[in-house]
């Protein structure tokens, strides 16, 4: 067996770092919601654009099925983003990340549902990944000025973790049979329509409101969209779904430390507890064998 040079495990860590960086971006970017997530897709694909030579002829040659099962992940990760954003101004930043990360226990169901064979100790895994979770979100401090207000952004951090589910488990097929830059823009630049025609239903301004929330709509699209969700589309070809989703529990650690010195929100210190369950948990679900092993294809 040889060892790759760049291993998944290796590339789920760099994308759970920078996912961890959306929620505070996202606030600081004081803009709303639909209109951030909106700028965060379409600078992706702009960036992106340059490198995809070579995915053209691929995408000539889709077929109906193709192009439907790649608008179904665009549109599941349009409404995950649509749904978890909006989530960030009515509870903290900490109670969000963990309750839309527990998508892995969605993506696990599902994926054991399509066929994906799922250890006792992978499950035994994703459970004790999802307690330290809820760990997580029981320290959410807006429950008591405003329990309505929280309650509401809980809601919609828990659908948009659905979302973010069904684009993952879309995402682990396709990504098996296509290079990443083929599949990744199309999917960005549909949910990036999906968003624009929710920001146009609702009447929100689709321009930047001013240069600095332009500076924080870039960095959105960099940070947590490339080096987050390209990196974690990059590790599914090498490893099941509901391993890379049980490592992004991992999130609301990183976004919570991160909102302490950005925006004053300090952690409660179960935070550590929930965080220290998420880290056991997700160690569980990851085969030695996928760490030295170099992937075929």
């Amino acid at each position: 067996m040889t060892r790759m040079r760049f291993p998944p495990a290796l590339g789920v860590a760099v994308a759970v770092a920078s996912v961890s960086f959306a929620g505070p971006l996202f606030r600081l970017a004081d803009s709303p919601p639909l209109v951030a997530s909106l700028w965060r897709l379409a600078l992706a694909v702009l960036i992106l654009l340059p490198f995809t030579s070579s995915a053209w002829p691929a995408w000539r040659a889709y077929g109906w099925r193709e192009w439907r099962i790649t608008a179904f992940a665009g549109v599941a990760l349009g409404l995950h983003f649509a749904l978890w954003v909006s989530s960030l101004f009515y509870t903290t930043i900490a109670a969000s990340t963990a309750l839309v990360t527990l998508q892995a226990i969605f993506v696990a169901i599902g994926g054991a549902w399509l066929g994906d064979k799922l250890s006792k100790r992978a499950w035994l895994g994703i459970l004790i990944a999802v307690a330290g979770a809820i760990v997580i979100t029981a320290t959410d401090g807006n429950l008591a000025p405003d329990g309505k207000r929280a309650l509401l952004g809980d809601g919609l951090a828990l659908l948009g973790g659905l979302g973010s589910a069904a684009y993952m488990l879309i995402g682990r097929r396709l990504r098996a049979r296509r290079d990443l830059v083929e599949y990744v823009t199309p999917v960005y630049a549909i949910a990036a329509v999906t968003l624009l025609f929710l920001v146009l239903a609702f009447r929100q301004p689709v321009a930047p409101a001013g240069t600095q929330n332009f500076v924080f709509f870039v960095a959105l699209a960099a940070i947590p969209m490339l080096g987050g969700h390209t990196v974690a589309n990059w590790t599914m070809k090498y490893l099941p779904a509901h391993i890379v989703a049980t490592w992004i529990l991992l999130e609301p650690i990183g976004a919570a430390l991160l909102a302490w010195p950005i925006l004053g929100e300090i952690p409660h210190p179960l935070v550590a507890v929930g965080g220290a369950v998420v880290l056991v948990g997700a160690a569980l679900t990851i085969p030695r064998k996928i760490l030295a092993t170099e992937p075929a294809g």
